[in-house]
């Protein structure tokens, strides 16, 4: 499985840096069926980004079987 840095680093532009948000920093990252999703907010603003996953790449993910 690969991650997109360019795509967790545009996340991440969404995530809160304030102290009193601790509970919006950074980004969460989930694979499901064949695509990642990424997604972040700040509380004001939200990102969400999702690329399909490659068949043909040694690591899977959920393994098939």
């Amino acid at each position: 499985m690969q991650i997109k840095l360019n795509y967790l680093k545009a996340a991440h532009v969404a995530s809160s840096d304030e102290k009193t948000r601790y509970y919006l920093e950074g980004v969460h990252i989930s694979v499901r069926d064949g695509h990642v999703e990424y997604v972040a907010t700040d509380g004001h603003r939200l990102i969400a980004l999702r690329h399909e996953l490659s068949t043909d790449s040694a690591c899977v993910w959920p393994a098939p079987g």
